[in-house]
């Protein structure tokens, strides 16, 4: 019982639960809106919510937004508000990621070429210190392969000195990005 009628709770969330993030007063009891015309605080042209649902899974945006149009048009029918009546509600749905990424979308785009960028300079500075180390190196190949080393081995020599400075390289960075993920 709240406020003397009778209410199905639906659900509970987690101790520490905040909605909006960082909100100074958050509601104790969340209850579902009642859009009634009838009701005399009711403001027609006051379109103002913003709503967050789950969807069932195999459910789209699109199926969605068909549903809740049905559903609006009943509502609207048993109000007697026609459609072209300007305080008509009206809902426009998109998925959770379109909404947070749509507005910066642009700039995460340029963010990531820029990544990539750099990414691409830093592969580049270390193969050239690669063949720099390599030409410095010139004369102990040449001593290998005089004492009998192939062409084979001196690759695999090569190959593996590359591949213990990648694994060193990403080990060293994925412990940089774990350090960084912690840091709030």
């Amino acid at each position: 019982m709240l406020d003397g009628k009778k209410h199905a709770i639906i659900g509970a969330m987690p101790a520490g639960f905040e909605f909006p993030d960082g909100a100074l007063d958050t509601p104790d009891v969340w209850l579902p809106i009642q859009l009634d015309p009838t009701d005399p605080n009711y403001i027609a042209y006051d379109h103002y919510l913003n709503m967050m649902g789950r969807l069932k899974p195999g459910v789209t945006v699109h199926h969605a937004q068909t549903e809740l149009d049905s559903l609006l048009a009943e509502f609207q029918r048993k109000a007697s508000i026609p459609p072209s009546d300007p305080s008509a509600y009206r809902f426009v749905t998109y998925g959770l990621h379109e909404e947070v990424v749509r507005s910066v979308r642009p700039a995460l785009r340029m963010l990531f070429g820029a990544v990539c960028g750099l990414l691409l300079i830093a592969c580049i500075n270390v193969a050239n210190l690669l063949l720099a180390r390599a030409e410095v190196r010139q004369r102990e190949f040449a001593i290998r392969a005089a004492l009998g080393a192939g062409a084979w081995r001196l690759a695999l020599q090569f190959v593996t000195e590359g591949l213990v400075l990648a694994f060193l390289g990403t080990a060293i960075g994925v412990l940089l990005a774990i350090a960084g993920l912690q840091v709030k």
